[in-house]
């Protein structure tokens, strides 16, 4: 851990620290192609979940968008409404300030509703993130309601009472009172230029929503293709827990490594215990859980020296031998690991089918030695891939030796026990089976293999929740604005409406052109939607997996879910319109 000097940059950091460690392998020739690697430790807490809180960021601001431009319609219409009563109330004599107090009366009673309700909401949803939350985003404990962004809200909620109470009196003073009060205002022929902005309203709303939906849709599918993924075990039925023994009772004396007696000791006593419990059908102790990147380690092949200094570093995974066959681990060529590879017999090693295939394109790997931590050791079998550092990322290179041969320097060990039943129920006779071995041994992590799998996951599916929370609230407003702008839109146009029943119009030609106007704005949101979507797609790609970020499927899916919502949204105003009455509506003109 260093701290840069005033002038100094990550690359010089990196340049200088690179010659240092050079310098360090010319003097320990065991260091040789390690090298150094200097970042900031800003990336190393925030990095992994920078990108997906500033997806979800993007996300509220998103739903904060639709929610104003559904505002804005509603009160845009409530506005045009109310027009005949501040006519009305003008003319029997009231001030402009007057009518200008009675609405923001109104709308400071609305705002303060609205933000004791959000306070509310908000508290709740806090609780509920927190509990969807995976425990490795930073500083997670330190997330809760701020008073500041309270604060700042109810000022907003005030600003918007403002706005709300005077645009019915700002829109009134554009009229002729006098030709107001002529016409029953509710009936009056809405303007081309409100008819407009109420269109454009609709189009906004659905354009954002289609965004939202389509980010949405793509992480959906990542976490659905994540799902299946082949890790290289069977995580179904295996019962975890781990430990560490402590160096003051079962101490590591390199002088006679590798035969630390009271650690083999101790994995004998704890595996054959284990295997006698009812329900086990096999168990097996190893350095690190299938889904822990362990460590690695600089390694050459025996005969082929020269070429280790261009090579990665392996993964080293310590084991017994059940190890494969309690983890499903398949066996590609060769053998396992067996009980007879002890510390007096032959150092041997078992590498994964990526080890193989990465440094014996060309040649059998089977009968090769590794040389690592002052050894040859021989290979005698080829296993599965595991996918050791996530189920996103591809299976690291890796080489398997048996923990009697290679003991653990820290004493770390995790026991993986299959069972045929619950791995839950195995959780208190495994603890009572360590206790009796080593009452004062610590043990931690105890829980089926399956919930670690998912808790591994656990920042992509926190991510695809939330999202898909946010698009479906997103979508709701969006068919809530839809239906409320038709639906003011068929009673501001009843006269028209009934007018064409007179002539002759079918009340189904009605409905046709109510479905159609709202189908046609429709479209065209949810083309700007898809080009706003794929405009962005950049922010989101990092989080997907075995999809693309222009994933075609994915917004032809949205691009007819939202159209399926807008037509739906328009069908109780358009079946409103073709019930008019002509008779009625003419008679009262």
């Amino acid at each position: 851990m260093a701290r840069l000097a005033p002038d100094a940059t990550v690359d010089t950091a990196q340049q200088e620290t690179a010659a240092i460690a050079a310098d360090l392998e010319r003097t320990y020739p065991v260091n040789a192609a390690r090298g150094a690697n200097v970042e900031p430790v800003a990336d190393v807490v925030f990095g992994p979940v920078r990108t997906p809180l500033y997806v979800l960021f993007g996300a509220v601001g998103l739903v904060l968008l639709v929610a104003c431009a559904n505002v804005a319609g509603l009160v845009l219409a409530r506005g045009t409404g109310r027009t005949r009563e501040v006519a009305v109330r003008a003319a029997l004599g009231a001030s402009e300030w007057r009518i200008v107090r009675l609405f923001l009366a109104e709308g400071v009673l609305l705002s303060l509703g609205a933000t004791l309700l959000g306070c509310g909401l908000a508290y709740l949803g806090v609780r509920a993130l927190l509990g969807l939350a995976p425990a490795d985003i930073p500083r997670l404990s330190d997330v809760g309601l701020d008073t500041s962004v309270l604060g700042a809200t109810a000022l907003l909620s005030i600003a918007v009472a403002f706005v709300v109470g005077l645009i019915p009196v700002l829109q009134a003073r554009r009229f002729d009172l006098n030709g107001v009060l002529k016409t029953e205002g509710t009936r009056a022929s809405e303007g081309r230029g409100r008819r407009h902005t109420r269109e454009a309203l609709i189009v906004a709303e659905l354009a954002l929503s289609v965004m939202l939906v389509s980010e949405a849709g793509l992480v959906i599918r990542s976490f659905s293709n994540l799902l299946r993924v082949d890790p290289g075990f069977h995580a179904g039925g295996i019962l975890k827990a781990e430990y560490n023994l402590p160096a003051t009772r079962y101490p590591s004396d390199f002088r006679v490594w590798p035969d630390f007696k009271e650690q083999h000791a101790f994995i004998r006593a704890l595996l054959s215990r284990v295997a006698t419990l009812p329900g086990v059908q096999s168990a097996a102790i190893a350095g690190n859980h299938p889904l822990d990147p362990g460590f690695t380690n600089s390694f050459s092949v025996v005969g082929r020296e020269a070429e280790a200094r261009t090579w990665p570093e392996i993964s080293i995974r310590l084991v017994t031998p059940g190890y494969f066959r309690t983890m499903g681990v398949g066996l590609a060529r060769g053998r396992l690991l067996e009980d007879g590879d002890t510390t007096r017999g032959a150092p041997v090693v078992v590498v994964n089918e990526a080890a193989a295939a990465r440094f014996f394109p060309d040649r059998d790997a089977i009968g090769a030695r590794l040389r690592f931590w002052g050894t040859s050791r021989t290979i005698v079998g080829i296993v599965a891939n595991e996918k050791f550092q996530g189920l996103t990322k591809g299976a690291p290179i890796a080489v398997y030796t048996p923990m009697t041969q290679t003991p653990s320097a820290i004493g770390a060990g995790v026991l993986l026990v299959r069972t045929d039943a619950d791995p839950e129920a195995l959780a208190s006779p495994v603890r009572r089976v360590i206790r009796e071995i080593d009452p004062e041994l610590a043990v931690f992590g105890v829980e089926p293999f399956v919930r670690t799998v998912s808790r591994s996951i656990g920042q992509q599916r926190f991510t695809m929740i939330v999202l898909a929370v946010f698009a479906a609230v997103a979508l709701l407003l969006a068919a809530i604005g839809v239906h409320a702008m038709f639906s003011y839109a068929v009673l501001r146009r009843r006269r028209e409406i009934g007018i064409r029943l007179a002539l002759g119009a079918a009340p189904s030609a009605v409905w046709r052109l109510v479905v159609l106007q709202g189908l046609t704005l429709a479209v065209i949101g949810t083309v700007l939607g898809v080009a706003g979507a794929l405009a962005v797609s950049r922010l989101v790609a990092t989080l997907l997996f075995g999809v693309t970020a222009r994933d075609p499927f994915t917004f032809a899916a949205v691009a007819a879910l939202l159209l399926i919502v807008a037509g739906a949204a328009t069908l109780g105003p358009a079946r409103r319109a073709a019930r008019v009455d002509p008779l009625v509506v003419l008679r009262s003109e």
